[in-house]
């Protein structure tokens, strides 16, 4: 299997995201920035991650509140 830095900076930085519930120090950013990522390819692959983050702990979270303001605002989507 060839040596891969490019992608291998990548998985690193979604482990990190994982391992401490989506924060990534700025290390890791700038080592897959400088291996050629963009921040808008570093912020897609987090978004499973994340997904996976606010699945798994949103129902521990018995005294969670949405924070945007149109949740708590009572707004709601319009029925498809």
């Amino acid at each position: 299997m060839p040596d891969d830095t490019r992608l291998t900076t990548l998985l690193h930085l979604a482990q990190q995201a994982a391992r401490h519930r989506g924060r990534v120090d700025d290390r890791t950013w700038q080592a897959a920035r400088r291996h050629g990522w963009s921040p808008a390819a570093l912020l897609e692959a987090l978004t499973p991650v994340t997904l996976v983050l606010f699945v798994d702990l949103a129902p521990t979270r018995s005294t969670w509140s949405p924070t945007c303001p149109a949740a708590r605002d009572g707004l709601t989507l319009p029925a498809a």
